[in-house]
């Protein structure tokens, strides 16, 4: 009796539910990142506009807004600021090639006012490998991930684990390039190259 009662829960599991289900998941197994925070449905800034100028060609009070997209989940980070690390679109069974350049414009707007922001594409029990089609709509994802079934196995949730912990930190080494290298005591680079990366988990 059980067992039936959760496959029909899967099979008609949505969107929002599986999410919330990853964000449990997440939470779990990093429990070492006290000052991380995951959400769902976080609002996030996209686009940024400025209404008028003082005569002197500085923004006026109030004249200043920030319009906001959600995103599905959201990690990030929280002392006495706030800064949002990376970002999880999710599709369920597959993403259409709609859906996949929607998704990475969104990408791109979120970055381009959060320039250090991380963003990835995961799709939740998708029986086939991702496609041609992703990697070429999708230009804006920083990583693309997928399950073969709603549950995570053992070795999908410690890849996706690993993914998120070293895109944390790869938002942390972008800000540290985009915001002190005017500092005397910056660390230099003379090479900066963006790899990919390809894995099965079968």
């Amino acid at each position: 009796m059980w067992f039936s009662q959760l496959k029909t829960k899967l099979f008609n599991m949505r969107e929002i539910d599986w999410v919330e289900n990853l964000k449990e998941l997440l939470i779990k197994e990093l429990p070492g990142e006290s000052n991380l925070i995951i959400e769902t449905k976080r609002k996030l800034p996209y686009a940024c506009e400025i209404k008028a100028y003082d005569e002197n060609w500085k923004i006026k009070e109030n004249k200043l807004q920030l319009i906001y997209f959600e995103t599905d989940l959201l990690i990030y980070e929280k002392t006495d600021l706030i800064k949002p690390r990376v970002v999880l679109e999710a599709k369920l069974k597959d993403a259409t090639t709609h859906d996949t350049i929607t998704y990475s414009q969104k990408a791109f707007n979120h970055k381009f006012i959060t320039p250090y922001l991380r963003y990835g594409l995961i799709i939740g029990n998708k029986k086939t490998s991702l496609s041609g089609k992703l990697f070429r709509h999708g230009q804006n994802f920083d990583f693309i991930f997928k399950t073969n079934g709603y549950e995570l196995s053992k070795s999908e949730l410690e890849e996706l684990t690993c993914l998120v912990k070293k895109e944390v930190e790869i938002s942390r080494q972008i800000e540290r390039i985009a915001y002190e290298s005017k500092s005397r005591n910056k660390e230099g680079y003379d090479v900066l190259v963006r790899n990919l990366k390809t894995k099965s988990l079968n």
